[in-house]
């Protein structure tokens, strides 16, 4: 099946692929292929669209395919009145929060950057993780989520992470950053969106899919305005657009404007 790609402002028309889901979703939203992966030895890459994805970052050297120039794209923030609802909490009345964040980020903001650039992702998307914990390593949630990207166990098995008691790689920030690179990548090959496939990153795959199925659009903010999707999964949807629109202002917080790697200059 094939369909446009209308909302993130691509242009072309790509096939979908079934991959994988993570966020508050656990185990139910990975597909068959990912939950064997996660039950025995884990897997150090996972098959998408265009071969399989090396557990470290792709060289620099390697062709740009016409997928990857979609995915590489600057990501469109839209206009929405989640996105300025939210936009307007962080700069008016909670500043500090994605201030104190990206102090937290910024030791290792060139090394992670570049990871998400090896993978032919919009660096912008470090605001994921600034959303999920304000990039604090120790975060870890009720249900079992840990890490700056709280990854669920599941999820990170998938992507090759060793999930136990004695070692945890949910902690590791760059290891962790890896996965959610990959995961990312896969839930925008499967979705075609960021819309989308940020909110399967919340709820999982499987919700998403049935959202869209249940109401017949693949617009996210018309599923959210449906109750499609838990409002959870819209909150966090809008606040990292909200982010990835601050992080673009010169003049938010008293930061200078952050060194974002140009997505087009690689």
């Amino acid at each position: 099946m094939s369909f446009p790609i209308r909302r993130c402002g691509c242009r072309l028309m790509l096939g979908a692929v079934l991959l994988g889901g993570c966020g508050i979703a656990g185990e139910s939203a990975l597909l068959p292929e990912m939950r064997a992966g996660a039950a025995g030895s884990a897997p150090r890459g996972l098959l998408v669209r265009h071969g399989t994805v090396p557990a470290g970052p792709r060289g620099a050297n390697q062709p740009l395919n016409s997928w990857d120039v979609v995915r590489f794209e600057p990501i469109r923030v839209p206009d929405e009145p989640e996105v300025r609802a939210a936009r307007r909490h962080w700069r008016e009345r909670d500043p500090r929060f994605v201030t104190e964040a990206l102090r937290r980020l910024a030791p290792r903001r060139p090394t992670l950057e570049a990871i998400f650039a090896s993978y032919r992702l919009p660096p912008e998307l470090l605001a994921v993780a600034i959303v999920e914990s304000g990039f604090r390593e120790e975060a870890t949630s009720p249900l079992g989520a840990r890490g700056v990207w709280q990854l669920m166990p599941t999820t990170a098995r998938a992507y090759g992470l060793s999930v136990s008691w004695l070692n945890d790689e949910r902690s590791d920030v760059l290891r962790a950053t890896d996965a959610a690179a990959r995961h990312l990548a896969d839930l925008f090959d499967r979705f075609s969106c960021w819309d989308l496939a940020l909110a399967a990153y919340n709820s999982g795959v499987g919700r998403v899919s049935r959202a869209i199925q249940a109401v017949g659009t693949r617009d996210f903010f018309a599923l959210a305005r449906a109750g499609a999707v838990p409002s959870e999964t819209k909150a966090f949807v809008a606040r990292v657009y909200a982010v990835i629109d601050l992080l673009r202002q010169p003049t938010f917080g008293a930061l200078e404007r952050p060194t974002m790697l140009s997505s087009r200059s690689r």
